[in-house]
């Protein structure tokens, strides 16, 4: 998670907005993501931590391309969550979740999120963010983003949970929650297992997942989803992780579905 304050050459534009890595490729994108990445110049022996990454080059931004797909999709669902947090504790103007090739989100193997809490160059924003009470609630909104989203990944990843192990009658299982034990019933759970998100639309053939069989391809916004499996068989689900991240999709991971509907989703 990078924290940043937005600009521009004028003082009309304020409010809130989070993104992630992606690729669009415009002039404006182009020149924002040129801008924001410029702040890696500040840190100390940038050229070895990102690998010779020259913000001022063009061609740096070639090489920015989503090699972690896997984790576009987490990144958004933490996005859009502090996105929300932030828009609902700070009643700011809700620029949105936006993709952008910013250096600070490609340069990381795990969901990430670059959150522009305002503009300086917005007499609203600046004045809001340069008081201690303005930190504050935006810092506390930030953190109850991040805690929602961890009880969000503990519920979609309940085969790593080991109270799942424990059964509480026949069709019922147990997810751990903040210290808690709540009941499931299992009769109407099925198991996935997603292992890319991203926006190319790939053929669901087996040369374009490494050889794995039976993958979905689901369609979510301007984005695709693939999955692995569709079974209530826990342990069979957990199995085909496994194969997964024996593929190479390290960041593979469980998706609950109840009645069709993806649990805990935002």
């Amino acid at each position: 998670m990078s924290v940043h304050c937005n600009a521009w050459h004028t003082n009309g534009p304020n409010g809130i907005e989070t993104y992630v890595l992606g690729l669009s490729g415009n002039k404006k994108n182009l020149a924002v993501a040129k801008a924001e990445n410029k702040v890696i110049l500040l840190e100390d022996n940038y050229e070895e931590k990102y690998k010779g990454f020259d913000p001022n080059s063009p061609e740096s931004f070639i090489g920015l391309t989503l090699l972690q797909e896997e984790y576009l999709d987490q990144s958004i669902q933490v996005a859009s969550i502090v996105q929300k947090k932030l828009i609902g504790e700070l009643k700011g103007k809700n620029r949105g979740v936006k993709q952008n090739r910013f250096v600070v989100l490609y340069q990381t193997y795990m969901p990430s999120i670059l959150i522009e809490g305002g503009f300086l160059t917005s007499p609203i924003d600046i004045k809001y963010m340069s008081s201690k009470t303005g930190q504050i609630k935006i810092s506390n909104a930030i953190y109850k983003g991040i805690l929602k989203y961890k009880e969000q990944l503990m519920l979609n990843s309940v085969a790593d949970t080991k109270v799942l192990e424990n059964n509480i009658g026949k069709n019922s299982k147990t997810v751990s929650d903040k210290g808690e034990v709540k009941k499931i019933v299992e009769d109407d759970l099925i198991y996935k297992v997603q292992i890319a998100s991203g926006p190319r639309k790939l053929e669901t053939k087996s040369y374009n997942f490494k050889g794995l069989k039976n993958i979905k391809r689901v369609k979510v916004g301007r984005s695709y989803k693939y999955y692995l499996g569709n079974t209530n068989n826990l342990e069979q689900i957990k199995g085909l992780q496994k194969l997964a991240k024996s593929k190479g999709y390290s960041s593979a991971f469980i998706v609950t579905f109840k009645n069709g509907v993806k649990i805990a989703s935002e």
